[in-house]
């Protein structure tokens, strides 16, 4: 049986949206820790996480999700992060950026979970400081196959930062 992914991230998204100040803050507060040390938010992130059964790899993505959300609820219509991150390039050093996303690219999500999660923390908090939302239905599905073999998503954040003008889909 597959699973339709996108499905699942809208619709976990618009349960992040419904989300009261208080939920959102119990997050918020969680940001950088995986759900085992988490305190005090698992019963708002397990009313809300998708019934499906997912492993643990995959529930603590959501879990990630979630408390980068808190950060900065506001949403984007970006292609994906990468895009975000290049809008940043108008209020940060290009280097600083690139190096960071280079090695965010790097990262593998079951090797280093915490890195990956830092990092990301740091460009959403960069995004929300200059007031620019992120695709987040997009960012979870990045994150669900973020380690899938041919790493296209990483390809396709590369592309959309470090490339030339818009890329044209070529069938």
């Amino acid at each position: 049986m597959s699973i339709d992914v996108k499905s699942i991230a809208q619709d976990f998204v618009n349960r992040l949206k419904e989300m009261d100040r208080g939920e959102l803050a119990a997050l918020k507060r969680n940001a950088g820790n995986g759900i085992e040390q988490s305190r005090g938010v698992m019963g708002v992130f397990y009313s809300i996480i998708p019934r499906e059964r997912f492993g643990k790899e995959k529930e603590e993505v959501f879990f990630l999700l979630s408390t980068l959300f808190a950060i900065n609820p506001v949403n984007s219509d970006d292609r994906n992060l990468g895009s975000t991150i290049k809008k940043l390039q108008r209020d940060f050093s290009e280097n600083t950026l690139d190096a960071r996303l280079t090695a965010l690219l790097d990262e593998s999500i079951n090797r280093d979970f915490e890195a990956v999660s830092h990092r990301l923390r740091q460009f959403v908090l960069m995004a929300k400081g200059k007031n620019y939302g992120i695709n987040w239905c997009q960012l979870l599905q990045d994150l669900y196959w973020w380690d899938a073999s041919g790493r296209y998503v990483q390809k396709s954040w590369a592309r959309a930062y470090f490339g030339k003008g818009e890329v044209e889909q070529i069938n």
